[in-house]
């Protein structure tokens, strides 16, 4: 899975990193057309980071939700 590679390659370099989660799911159901929720948890010390992003393609929102975990991790270490 390429989520699961492009975390891997990230916690390499920064073993502050013990593991990480992605939770996809469908937005709401009453809404027309349907949204993609991607959630990225990294369990990291000395906080955990967490990302929610949504979009009308689930590829596009996990896509979204990596790029914005990595940026995060990338400025704090």
């Amino acid at each position: 899975m390429a989520a699961e590679k492009r975390l891997r390659t990230l916690a390499v370099p920064h073993n502050e990193i013990d593991h990480a989660k992605i939770l996809v799911a469908t937005g709401n159901k009453d809404k027309e057309p349907e949204q993609f929720q991607a959630r990225v948890i990294v369990y990291a010390r000395p906080e955990d980071m967490e990302v929610t992003e949504t979009d009308y393609r689930l590829v596009e929102a996990l896509d979204k939700a990596l790029a914005e975990i990595e940026r995060q991790i990338h400025e704090k270490y």
